[in-house]
Formats: C-alpha cells, sequence, structure tokens
C-alpha cells in the first residue's frame, strides 16, 4: 500500500518559501484596496496562525480558524474572513505544480493510493488542487485521502498515520509512505513499522536559492525561484543526458535568458525605444521571451523577429574603430 506526502511531494508550489503565498494574497487585497502593507499582511497571517495552533486543543487546525484570528486584530476587523479564506484557497490553486517523477509513481500505482497531508486546508480544497492539477496534464485516478485539519491529528505525532492504519488494517506493517520531510514523513513512520522513503528533490538547489536570496523585488524573486524548482521538478525525461540537459535549462540557461530579456525591455522602455528588433539566429529564444513577458506588460516595446546575416551586421555593430578600418 502507497501512500504519499501531498505538498512538496505530488505537489510543489511556484513560490519559494510557502509563507510567500500570504504575500502575493497582501498583494491582491492591496489591490482591492482593503490592505495597505502586503508585508505586514505576511507577518500578520502567519502571527494568526501560531495564535490558532496555541488556542487550539487539536493536533492541527483550519483555515477558519486561522482567519477568525486575524480578523479580531484591529486592521482586519472590516474584513470578511470566508472571503480571505477564499482568496487564499485561490491563490494556492494558482501556484500549485505537479512532481513528474512523484505523479508519476502515483498515477502508475496499480492499487489505490493513499494521500496524507498535515494541512490547515481542507480535504476539499486539497483534493481539488490534485485533481485540477492532474486535469491539467490529461491525467486523473482515484485516491484515498487523510488531512490533519479535518481529523485533528497529525503525521508529526504519528496520530495520522494510526487513523490511516485504523482504516487500512494492514497498512502499518505492509505500506510504503515516501514524504519530503525528515521526521514526519520518514522517522516517525518508521517508528510505527511502515517503510519510508525521504523524497529531497523539491528542496530548492543552489541556484533556486541564490535567485531567492538575491537583492530585489522580493515576491519576484521568490516567484522566479520557485518557477526554476517547478520546472526543474516537472523533468519528464528518464535518460540521463536529456534529464541534465532539462536541470541546466531549468536552473541556470532560462532564468538568464528571462532576466537579460527582462532588462533590455525594461531600458528599452526607460530609453523611449518603442520597438526592438532580435536578429536571427542568435536572437530568436530571447524575442520568444520578449513576446511572451511583452503580453503580461502593456507598456513594453514592439518585439520583432529580423532574418539578418551575421556578416551584415557585424560592421555596423563596431564602435571604436580604428582609423585605418576599410
Amino acid at each position: 500500500m502507497l501512500s504519499l506526502d501531498v505538498f512538496d511531494t505530488l505537489l510543489t508550489r511556484t513560490v519559494h518559501d510557502p509563507a510567500d503565498a500570504f504575500l502575493l494574497l497582501g498583494l491582491d487585497l492591496q489591490h482591492e484596496g482593503l490592505i495597505a502593507d502586503p508585508v505586514q499582511f505576511r507577518s500578520d497571517r502567519a502571527r494568526a496562525e501560531t495564535i490558532a495552533r496555541q488556542k487550539s486543543d487539536r493536533e492541527d487546525i483550519t483555515l477558519e480558524e486561522i482567519y477568525r484570528v486575524l480578523c479580531e486584530g484591529a486592521d482586519y476587523r472590516a474584513l470578511d474572513p470566508l472571503r480571505l479564506e477564499a482568496m487564499e484557497c485561490a491563490v494556492e490553486s494558482a501556484l500549485v505544480r505537479p512532481v513528474r517523477v512523484m505523479a508519476n509513481r502515483f498515477l502508475g500505482y496499480p492499487a489505490t493510493p493513499l494521500l496524507i497531508s498535515d494541512m490547515y486546508l481542507s480535504p476539499d480544497v486539497i483534493r481539488g488542487l490534485v485533481d485540477r492539477v492532474l486535469m491539467l496534464h490529461g491525467e486523473s485516478r482515484d485516491y484515498h485521502l487523510f488531512v490533519s485539519s479535518e481529523l485533528g491529528v497529525t503525521k508529526n505525532s504519528g496520530g495520522l498515520y494510526r487513523h490511516v492504519g485504523e482504516a487500512f488494517p494492514g497498512y502499518l506493517r505492509d505500506g510504503l509512505h515516501i514524504g519530503d520531510r525528515a521526521y514526519a514523513d520518514v522517522s516517525v513512520p518508521k517508528k510505527l513499522g511502515l517503510k519510508a522513503e525521504h523524497f529531497t528533490a523539491s528542496s530548492p538547489n543552489r541556484y533556486e536559492q541564490l535567485i531567492a536570496d538575491g537583492q530585489g523585488d522580493e515576491p519576484y524573486l521568490s516567484l522566479l525561484s520557485g518557477c526554476m524548482r517547478a520546472t526543474r521538478l516537472a523533468n519528464p525525461y528518464q535518460d540521463s543526458r536529456q534529464r541534465a540537459i532539462w536541470d541546466y535549462a531549468s536552473s541556470v540557461a532560462a532564468p538568464i535568458v528571462i532576466l537579460f530579456v527582462q532588462w533590455v525591455l525594461s531600458q528599452s522602455r526607460e530609453d523611449g525605444i518603442r520597438s526592438l528588433a532580435f536578429l536571427a539566429r542568435d536572437g530568436q529564444i530571447m524575442h520568444q521571451v520578449a513576446c511572451l513577458l511583452a503580453e503580461l506588460d502593456g507598456s513594453a516595446p514592439h518585439c520583432e523577429y529580423v532574418y539578418a546575416s551575421r556578416q551584415a551586421w557585424n560592421l555596423p555593430s563596431v564602435r571604436n574603430a580604428p582609423d585605418d578600418i576599410e
């Protein structure tokens, strides 16, 4: 019997840190004129979760309890907690992506697999996230879902595994659990008699960590780092050479090209340049990236791809040429 953790095992998010989803929610709330400071909202949302856990007599809490605490604060009393819950779930839905190697294992398992999650989101929300991600890739399957917010017990304590064992006799003896957390997903189930595998690929690699640690626009860096990781984890290849190429592209080549093209568009806008020509063939990929970025920015210059000879453009590109050049 196979059981999988959900977040950072079967699914990943396109942000570096899960708490950065609160910052994105804060930006949505600021856009609607409901709050003034998205960064402060992220801190307040995290603090509300901590307080809700301290108040609860259960091992885990619900999203409803978190927003009940948050909206008791003076800055949020005028807000509708139900609407905030719905908006956070919408942000989560926009961020999740499949981890390809685990999705393949999940989909290819011959019996009905189990999903086991320590999470404040409701089972209905988590099931919706899983089903939506699978459906976007033309896939679906039946599975059993166990969530700590509904059952009030966690993997961390072992209570959630015991609950699954009561529902499926033999699970604690013959089951295999896979997850990303060394203690809750590996040490605890092993103590209970389960086999366990530690899934570590969802941890940021050095390139993703470097981007996240950089200085600059905070949500952008988190999203870039998260997208790099999600792309790396979407690697569809089994061949080691193809996998290496994919990993290099997602961690090095793609971020360099995207950041360079974004700088070109930004600098062109500052300099009043209304049209950019990307020259064949070296400019082909950059042109494709520029067109995608321009769709998100109505003020970006017009971008076109020009078939051009390197030899024809070599001399016009020379600056500070020597006097004897012919």
